[in-house]
């Protein structure tokens, strides 16, 4: 039997509290954003899809944000933690190269799933959309990922979780970790397309999610990694809008919601 030393024991204790974490933001933030968006939804009339999923989304960023404020105050600690800030011209210079990375990425691995004939998750939004033949959801998404998909994931994944894994960890690994345990968490948002698409997705994710933890252990700025998220989720609802509108064959996207 292999014993496990004080700092072994240490390091594991901080990862399971972060994954407890990231399951807090996950399922926290979804049950909050239903909360919130009730009595927005009360006075919309007539509620549409788009109004709902809005609403629902806005509710969520809204969690984590208010998610991260009680670790802050469960940890003592104030808000000079958010390591937020007016971006410089390196950080605009990270979030630009950050944002054709991941672009490039996703090109790259559409182009090998397409040549071996794998399938992948689909997000839940995806299925929304063709279910309800609401279109328009994309398009209501794209300021949504600037004002409040990337802020309040960004906040809570990389500010909250990745952060809290530097005092037992090199930050190069608090990054490989955090975004190992990003990528798990959002299996339920991919579940419903089966077991073999949603293992092929679980790699693209945590790729995803290096670059996001990586640009912000570069420059210490969660500004950058916002800014990435935002415009390469807009980037794509935008492409959706359009494949949908113009009745283009596709297999679907692999965002980051």
């Amino acid at each position: 039997m292999v014993a496990i030393d004080e700092t072994d024991r240490q390091r594991l204790l901080f990862v399971l509290r972060a994954g407890f974490w990231a399951l807090i933001g996950l399922f926290g933030s979804q049950l909050l954003a239903i909360v919130l968006a009730s009595p927005l939804l009360l006075v919309i009339d007539p509620v549409t899809p788009t109004h709902e999923y809005a609403a629902v989304t806005i509710g969520s960023g809204i969690g984590f944000v208010a998610l991260a404020g009680t670790y802050l105050w469960r940890h003592d600690l104030d808000l000079s933690f958010i390591d937020v800030s007016l971006p410089s011209l390196r950080d605009l210079g990270y979030s630009l190269l950050g944002f054709f990375v991941l672009l490039g990425g996703l090109m790259a691995i559409s182009l090998v799933i397409q040549s071996l004939n794998i399938s992948t998750a689909e997000h839940s939004v995806i299925e929304t959309v063709n279910q309800n033949d609401t279109p328009e959801i994309y398009l209501a998404l794209i300021p949504l990922s600037f004002l409040v998909i990337a802020p309040g994931e960004e906040i809570f994944y990389r500010n909250i979780v990745q952060k809290s894994l530097y005092p037992r960890f090199s930050r190069l690994h608090a990054v490989l970790i955090a975004s190992v345990i990003f990528a798990l968490v959002h299996v339920p948002a991919y579940l419903t397309s089966g077991l073999a698409a949603l293992v092929t997705t679980l790699p693209i994710l945590f790729v995803l999610a290096l670059v996001l933890g990586e640009s912000y252990r570069r420059t210490r700025n969660l500004t950058v990694p916002i800014l990435i998220h935002g415009a390469f989720n807009a980037f794509q609802f935008l492409g959706q809008y359009i494949v949908y509108t113009n009745d283009i064959a596709t297999t679907g996207i692999v965002s980051l919601p």
